[in-house]
């Protein structure tokens, strides 16, 4: 269910970019803008990511998220938080301070579960450290967005609207969305392709400044709230602070993973593999252009958030869906099968040539998107807006796509171990 509420999220953003136009590629400032980017961050990366934890926490840290379950309730806060966000971004009640009051409630609630999972883990490898402190920099990134939020409420916005901003998306970027790609692929990737494992040196070291590019951004804001730094101050060492992280993230992982891929003996390149090239090699443009956005180079800043959340994160991610969801369906349909009956593979559930559709459906739209954000005119709004929509139809084919493929009944003369031996009365003495 979380990877259907992905494919929506899309589904509403596109639809959004075609009905606002140009409109939502002015500024950043816009209320339109705002919804399109939470859409992206917590309706699609958000739910992908949450969903992916839920499989990841046990394999890795070796302990269960507690109360499975209530992952409903997750996606009911989840849902409603985003349907209200639409609703505002047509200036229409309950508001932005209600939307992100749901927002805040879905996302706390997984920090606790999450974090109670890996607190109690003894598991102290690379990765299960990264997926701990992308958990905390979610946290952060909560206190952070639950404080700005306060601006759309009865309250006062906590300081300097654009400093807040960019230590916000910093800490998301940066420790929520980058250190959990990052730990998750020093695992998946070895596995998927029969690559190599980076060495222990090289994951800590990466691992380092992704911390500190989360942390410094926000210890920044703190600092100045506390007013222990100027205006100017405190943005600088949100800027600076965040460039460890961002080397970690755009030149250094990626040269990593690369450098990995390029060794598996796994040779056969199929269309998931694609998508993570394709991922990587966004993550160092980004990196550019964020530091053009700190120079003052006009349009920037929406191209920075376009290239990391549609292009490197969002490739990223739903290359990932291509290999998850087929896997997770064959998993808990056909496993309990094999041996009893022929059930479907998994390239017959979801077929590498409606994955490659996708592929260069989503290059595309980031590429119409990069110009949007460049030349802001309707032509160009719509047409990302319809790719973007597109994209989300794709999502939701995976998953419609593989309840379609007939799964084969057990024969009636397979009967299991019980049912063969039933238990015995017991003996009279």
């Amino acid at each position: 269910m979380h990877f259907v509420v992905a494919g929506l999220s899309l589904l509403a953003g596109g639809s959004l970019m075609l009905f606002e136009g140009a409109v939502i590629l002015e500024s950043h400032w816009r209320p339109q803008t705002l919804t399109l980017v939470h859409l992206g961050t917590l309706g699609f990366l958000g739910s992908v990511m949450v969903g992916a934890l839920y499989q990841m926490i046990p394999v890795l840290a070796g302990r269960a998220v507690p109360l499975v379950r209530s992952s409903w309730l997750w996606l009911l806060l989840l849902v409603c938080g985003l349907v209200t966000l639409l609703l505002a971004a047509k200036e229409l009640p309950p508001g932005y301070f209600v939307s992100f009051s749901f927002l805040t409630a879905a996302l706390f609630a997984c920090v606790l579960l999450f974090g109670w999972a890996l607190l109690r883990s003894r598991a102290q490898g690379p990765s299960v450290i990264g997926l701990r402190f992308a958990i905390f920099a979610l946290f952060l990134t909560l206190m952070a967005g639950a404080w700005m939020s306060h601006g759309f409420g009865p309250y006062a916005f906590p300081g300097d609207r654009g400093a807040w901003i960019q230590g916000h998306l910093s800490i998301a970027w940066i420790g929520w969305i980058g250190c959990l790609i990052t730990a998750v692929s020093w695992q998946v990737v070895p596995m998927f392709y029969l690559a190599p494992e980076p060495s222990r040196r090289s994951q800590w070291l990466t691992l380092v400044g992704i911390m500190l590019g989360a942390l410094l951004p926000f210890l920044a804001l703190m600092a100045g709230k506390a007013g222990f730094l100027v205006l100017p101050q405190m943005r600088s060492l949100a800027f600076y602070g965040s460039i460890p992280g961002l080397l970690a993230l755009g030149v250094f992982h990626p040269w990593l993973c690369l450098r990995t891929l390029r060794a598996r003996r796994r040779r056969r390149v199929d269309v998931s593999f694609v998508f993570w090239r394709f991922g990587l090699l966004i993550a160092p443009l980004s990196v550019v252009v964020a530091l053009l956005t700190w120079f003052g180079v006009p349009r920037c800043e929406l191209l920075l958030g376009w290239l990391v959340l549609f292009a490197w994160a969002g490739g990223i991610v739903h290359g990932m869906l291509a290999r998850i969801i087929p896997f997770l369906f064959w998993f808990h349909r056909c496993s309990p099968l094999v041996g009893r009956v022929m059930v479907p593979t998994l390239r017959q559930l979801l077929p590498d040539a409606h994955v490659r559709r996708g592929f260069w459906l989503h290059l595309a739209t980031s590429l119409l998107g990069a110009m949007a954000w460049i030349w802001p005119i309707d032509l160009l709004a719509w047409a990302t807006g319809l790719g973007v929509f597109a994209v989300g139809l794709t999502l939701l084919s995976y998953v419609l796509r593989c309840h379609r493929v007939p799964i084969p009944e057990a024969p009636p003369s397979d009967v299991s171990f019980g049912q063969a031996f039933p238990p015995q009365a017991p003996l009279s003495s």
